[in-house]
C-alpha cells in the first residue's frame, strides 16, 4: 500500500504545536485525519526525543501551564499502617491560588 505522506500538513502541525491552541483537524470522512496524527505527527515526536510513555505527559503538562496553573514533578509523603512514612512519586504538583492538585497520567 502506498503511504501518502502529507508533508504540508503536518508541516503545519509542527509549525503550530508550540502556540498553546488545541488542532482541530477536519475533512471528508476517510481522507487522512487519522493518519496525520498517528503515525505521522507521532513520529515526528518520537523522533525529535519525546519518549513515547512520555507524549500524554507533554500534553497534560502543556495544558496545565496554558491554564496558569504552576506545574512541578513532586513527592507526595504518606504513612502506612506501621506509621512509617513513605514517598510516593507524582507525575504533576499543580498549585493555583491556594489551590493544590496532584496528577497522576497513566
Amino acid at each position: 500500500m502506498k503511504e501518502i505522506k502529507r508533508d504540508i500538513y503536518l508541516n503545519r502541525l509542527i509549525n503550530r504545536k508550540e502556540n498553546g491552541l488545541i488542532k482541530i483537524i477536519t475533512g471528508i470522512r476517510r481522507c487522512g485525519k487519522s493518519y496525520l496524527l498517528n503515525p505521522l505527527f507521532k513520529n515526528y515526536l518520537l523522533d525529535s526525543g519525546v519518549k513515547e510513555n512520555h507524549i500524554m505527559e507533554n500534553i497534560i503538562y502543556n495544558e496545565l501551564m496554558i491554564r496558569g496553573y504552576n506545574v512541578d514533578v513532586g513527592v507526595v509523603e504518606i504513612r502506612d499502617e506501621n506509621k512509617d512514612r513513605k514517598q510516593l512519586e507524582v507525575d504533576f504538583v499543580c498549585n493555583l491560588g491556594d489551590k493544590r492538585y496532584y496528577i497522576q497520567s497513566a
